[in-house]
């Protein structure tokens, strides 16, 4: 199945679902490409896919949601409506500044970027990724909203004393020098300070209040 259909098989099958259980749908994007351009993304949509599903959720009906309205909703202060999306855009790719905001703009659709701090912090990174400057620039659009998506959670850690790895933010962590892996608290407290540190960065950097986890 090519990525095209793949796209097209996860989105009706979110939308399908969600009619049925009458809950938000969220579609998750990662990078966004000009047409005939290549990219390592497996994830990766061309602008034009990106435009036709945005314009087929508004011809048939569906509300565009913020962060904070479908916060809202989760939480039960406010009711869904009866079809409603959440779109994210993960990793904040230099394609989220460049090409998906001036299209979801003319569009007028909210979206959320969610941001790996860590990775945006990295020099070495600066081609692949939106700089601190675009984002804030982006932040002055209260169609956007900013949620952290971890400072450095994206990797994998040793979890047991054979050295075999796995991804940091589900694993508890081998600690060699006691020779055993995190306890749970030990655990959630890692996982608490890392978020934290992302949410801190992305508020400072940005000048936003807060990013949402």
């Amino acid at each position: 199945m090519n990525i095209i259909k793949k796209v097209v098989f996860t989105l009706a099958t979110a939308l399908c679902s969600t009619i049925l259980n009458a809950e938000p749908v969220v579609l998750t994007y990662h990078d966004v490409i000009r047409k005939n351009s290549a990219s390592a993304d497996y994830y990766a949509v061309t602008e034009e896919e990106l435009a036709t599903q945005v314009q087929w959720l508004k011809l048939s009906g569906w509300t565009f949601l913020s962060l904070d309205d479908f916060k809202k909703i989760k939480k039960g202060t406010i009711k869904a409506p009866e079809k409603s999306v959440l779109i994210m855009f993960d990793d904040a790719e230099k394609s989220t500044c460049n090409l998906v905001y001036p299209l979801l703009k003319v569009q007028k659709v909210p979206f959320t970027v969610a941001i790996v701090s860590s990775w945006i912090e990295n020099e070495r990174n600066k081609e692949k990724y939106c700089s601190w400057a675009e984002l804030k620039q982006l932040a002055g659009d209260d169609l956007v909203s900013f949620a952290t998506h971890s400072h450095d959670l994206h990797k994998d850690v040793r979890s047991n004393k054979w050295g075999n790895r796995q991804p940091a933010a589900v694993t508890q962590e081998w600690l060699a020098e006691k020779e055993t892996v995190e306890t749970l608290q030990e655990y959630k407290n890692r996982i608490k300070s890392d978020l934290e540190r992302s949410r801190t960065i992305i508020a400072e950097k940005i000048e936003i209040g807060r990013a949402h986890v």
